[in-house]
């Protein structure tokens, strides 16, 4: 599929997983209801897209996961407007 793969969990419906962080900044997949950043990504941090998808105006809530977090981590990515930070394991 190109830019990013639609994958189904377990009876939740689509979801739009980005395989590049970078690329998903020049164009969304149409229509997110949120956005669920990994703190480590290749190429760039969860906590770099935040701050440039709050920059280009997307209000989608967003949401921080991270098998690394501290509590600098977290207080930044409240203060540029995190809806969430989880830590991993997330069970949902």
């Amino acid at each position: 599929m190109g830019r990013y793969e639609l994958v189904t969990a377990a009876g939740r419906g689509a979801y739009a997983l980005l395989t590049n962080p970078m690329q998903a900044l020049d164009q969304q997949p149409p229509g997110p209801r949120q956005v669920w950043l990994d703190a480590r990504m290749p190429g760039i941090s969860g906590l770099t897209v935040l701050d440039m998808l709050r920059a280009q105006g997307v209000d989608q809530p967003i949401v921080m996961l991270t098998g690394h977090g501290t509590v600098e981590m977290c207080r930044r990515a409240f203060k540029v407007g995190a809806a969430e930070f989880l830590e991993k394991p997330v069970n949902c």
